[in-house]
This record gives C-alpha cells, sequence and structure tokens, in this order.
C-alpha cells in the first residue's frame, strides 16, 4: 500500500499558525510530497498515516503516501532553517527511526478554498461527490477536530476544472490529545462540535437522500478487521520509535470504537439538521 523512497531535495518549509511545521519534499521517484514536521512531537506525523491508512480502508478519498528517508545532513539543515525562525524550538526526534518520516502526495493542480460557500459550489462541480460523505464517520471515528475550511482539497483535471473531492490534514486527530490521553474518548460519540463549529456546518449540508451515502461509509468502518488494525500497529512499530504500550492503546482505541459503528451513526442523525428523526425510527 505504502512505498519507501528517500529524499532528492527539500523544496520548502512552511509554518502553521500554532508553530507546527510542514515540508514540501521531492522524492527520488521524482514526485513531490508533504511531510508534516512538529519538531516537538513528531507524532502528528504519525498521526498522518494513521487516517492515511484507515482512509484507504474505507475507500475515503485521501491521497496517496509513502514512506521518506532524510539524510542526517537534510534533518540538520531543516532544524537550523527552522531555528533562524523560532530559536526557541528543540528538535525532538525519539518517535522517528532511521529519519523516515509519512508524506502525503502534494498537487500542484488543485483549487484553493476561503469560504463554506466556495465549498459548497464545488460539491456541485466534483465527479466524486459520494466520497465526500465518507468525512462524517471519518472525522467520527478519528476524532478528527481539525476539518476548517483549508482541509478540504479540490483537485482539477486537465482542462483546469474541479474534477476530485479530497479529506487531507490528519495530524490533530484523537481531538489533538496526547495518546496517552485518547481512552478518554474511545466512547464519545458526540456530534463533532466540541470547540469548533466546522463540522456544525458541515452536518447542515447533508440532506435525507445523501444521508445514505454517510451510513454507507459507516457500514465500512463497522467491517474494519483486528487484522486490519494490527497490520497499522505493525507498520508503525516497524517504521517509528514507538513504544509498545503506546501503540496498544491506539490498537484499542480503533478496535473499540469501529464495533457497532454503523448503529452509532445511526443514533447520531441528530447532529444532521435535514434528518427527519421520525423516517429513522
Amino acid at each position: 500500500m505504502y512505498v519507501q523512497e528517500y529524499i532528492r531535495r527539500i523544496l520548502n518549509i512552511a509554518a502553521n499558525t500554532d508553530g507546527r511545521f510542514f515540508l514540501i519534499v521531492e522524492a527520488t521517484n521524482n514526485k513531490t510530497y508533504q511531510v508534516k514536521f512538529n519538531v516537538s512531537n513528531q507524532k502528528s506525523n504519525i498521526n498522518e498515516f494513521i487516517t492515511s491508512y484507515i482512509g484507504k480502508l474505507i475507500n475515503a478519498p485521501v491521497l496517496n503516501g509513502a514512506f521518506l528517508t532524510f539524510t542526517n545532513k537534510q534533518i540538520t539543515n531543516i532544524h537550523k532553517k527552522i531555528n533562524l525562525n523560532y530559536p526557541q524550538i528543540e528538535l525532538d526526534m525519539s518517535d522517528i527511526k532511521n529519519n523516515q518520516f509519512f508524506g502525503i502526495e502534494w498537487q500542484d493542480s488543485l483549487i484553493t478554498l476561503e469560504t463554506n460557500s466556495e465549498l459548497e459550489i464545488m460539491l456541485t462541480k466534483i465527479n466524486n461527490k459520494k466520497e465526500f460523505y465518507s468525512l462524517y464517520p471519518y472525522d467520527q471515528y478519528l476524532k478528527n477536530y481539525d476539518r476548517h475550511i483549508g482541509n478540504h482539497l479540490i483537485l482539477k483535471d486537465g482542462k483546469n476544472l474541479p474534477s476530485q473531492y479530497c479529506l487531507i490534514d490528519g495530524d490533530r486527530i484523537f481531538g489533538s490529545l496526547y495518546w496517552n490521553k485518547i481512552e478518554e474518548l474511545t466512547d464519545n460519540f458526540s456530534c463533532l462540535e466540541i470547540g469548533v463549529d466546522w463540522h456544525k456546518y458541515l452536518y447542515g449540508l447533508v440532506t435525507e437522500n445523501e444521508y445514505i451515502f454517510v451510513l454507507e461509509y459507516s457500514l465500512l468502518i463497522d467491517e474494519i478487521k483486528e487484522s486490519d488494525i494490527e497490520t497499522l500497529v505493525s507498520i508503525i512499530l516497524s517504521i517509528y520509535n514507538v513504544d509498545k504500550k503506546e501503540c496498544a492503546i491506539i490498537k484499542d482505541y480503533l478496535e473499540k470504537r469501529s464495533k457497532d459503528f454503523y448503529a452509532v451513526c445511526l443514533n447520531n442523525s441528530t447532529c444532521f439538521p435535514q434528518i427527519i428523526q421520525r423516517r429513522l425510527g
């Protein structure tokens, strides 16, 4: 599912407003990737891999990814450049093994969204609108509170027209909590409106006719096998320098939340204001 490549060169280093970083790099396969590089907590990079893996399992529209190996010199140069603007930040590589990071294929031909109304317009023009509805169970399962307008990607086709919707940016899943705190979310299936209003707006987009697509993707999460989660954990342990006890927390969270997930989403129909409840009874 995922290839391993080496980094040829660093193209750009950018910072989010909260001090998290991401890199744009060129790999030896001539493809460009975005790499989440949170110097103080590299588990954000692992989270990005987890969201990609789960997305692939349920046929959500996630971009292809790869495990990318940096040289020691490249890592040193990245840290030096970051320190020019953020001299107080120390590099923590304790979770990283062999300088390997997960990266998502970077897309140049895309439409940048700035408002909710722009998203609604684009959803009428893309050719994979059904896949858009995977967003709701996908974000609920992983407790992703970071689905703001910049985390919807619209790709353009060869004629420069809107073509594909893609889910991006999964470094802040698990409610943005540290791994040792996520057990408190295992049984939390409340509507995703805690602290933000992005999902509240998104819930309002789903009509009764479209809600069936939300349920179809919910069923795919319900059907995730324990062997799928075990494979995910084994990849994390082989690529990253992560304690087995920490991975056990992730495994327990994902296995428990997937069970009866379809029924959970039926109960969560009240999150969607356009759904008439009496028809679901």
